[in-house]
């Protein structure tokens, strides 16, 4: 190893922890991990050794992730953004389409009846229970997650970039990882790739779409601090994700807390390989595959 790239790894390795590792919202999410990890896992029956374990490990391997995108791939251009006032009419909208997927997910796990919107989410789980009859579970909510913002934001000309072969070199390492993971625990057959494709339309393409790929960008404008922003993304992405892990865990609210924290810690890793890309495809395989091997 030369003493140049000692030296850029050196630099590398110091500006991730200036950008990442000091920044207070990256801070506290790791706080809340590993504590709520510890928690609840000691509440389930679990000794403090293995809760801390963990709690530890899991936020250590993606801290790791994290550090190699960041080392992999270069700054973003730093082109000056437009002023937070220009973004807030986009901000707006995202906050108008996200509370209709909350309301819409809320209302379909819990069976809510909220009038006067009865009539509209019960023509609604109509429809969704039709597409899921036809194996395309989820796929109405695309109508929230790309259909509605594509119309929002095509004048803008903010909508994500989908496709990029030199950017994405950095996320190269981890679409491998998952594919091989994939492979290993699911084997390669005709149904499982169906299932996979399905699954890369949704949830992951809805998914990473609106939150990695207009949500954060918007909340960045905002903020004008791009890791802070992906903080708050995961944890809008996360509150999503939370009518179904109580519903999944009816009994045990203990358990549905603790799945939905590697929620928030795979929503932080995907939003910050995507601000180091600028690029939405490895996210969408790795968002799929991942939902697929479990990990």
């Amino acid at each position: 190893m030369t003493i140049r790239t000692i030296t850029t790894l050196r630099e590398g390795c110091a500006s991730f922890y200036r950008t990442v590792l000091k920044n207070p919202y990256v801070i506290g999410m790791a706080i809340l991990f590993v504590t709520g990890k510890v928690a609840a896992n000691r509440l389930l029956g679990a000794s403090w050794g293995n809760a801390l374990r963990s709690g530890v490990i899991g936020l250590v391997l993606y801290g790791l992730g994290c550090l190699v995108i960041h080392l992999l791939s270069s700054d973003p251009p730093s082109a000056p953004l437009p002023t937070p006032v220009a973004w807030q009419r986009q901000g707006i909208w995202l906050l108008v389409c996200y509370g209709l997927i909350v309301l819409a997910v809320t209302s379909e796990v819990l069976g809510w009846n909220l009038s006067p919107w009865h009539e509209i989410l019960t023509t609604w789980q109509f429809w969704v229970a039709r597409w899921q009859q036809m194996g395309l579970s989820g796929w109405p909510y695309l109508l929230f997650y790309i259909a509605l913002p594509i119309v929002l934001f095509f004048k803008s000309g903010r909508l994500p970039r989908l496709l990029g072969w030199r950017q994405s070199r950095a996320a190269l390492p981890f679409v491998l990882l998952y594919l091989l993971a994939y492979t290993v625990i699911r084997g390669v057959t005709l149904p499982g790739l169906l299932t996979l494709l399905f699954v890369l339309v949704w949830p992951a393409l809805g998914e990473e779409f609106f939150f990695r790929g207009l949500m954060q960008p918007v909340l960045t404008g905002l903020i004008r601090n791009p890791v802070t922003a992906v903080v708050i993304t995961a944890f809008l992405f996360t509150l999503v994700h939370v009518p179904s892990y109580l519903t999944a865990a009816p009994q045990s609210p203990l358990l549905a807390f603790s799945g939905l924290l590697p929620v928030l810690l795979t929503g932080f890793f995907w939003g910050y390989g995507f601000e180091r890309t600028r690029v939405l495809w490895p996210w969408v395989l790795i968002h799929a595959l991942s939902d697929l091997v479990g990990f």
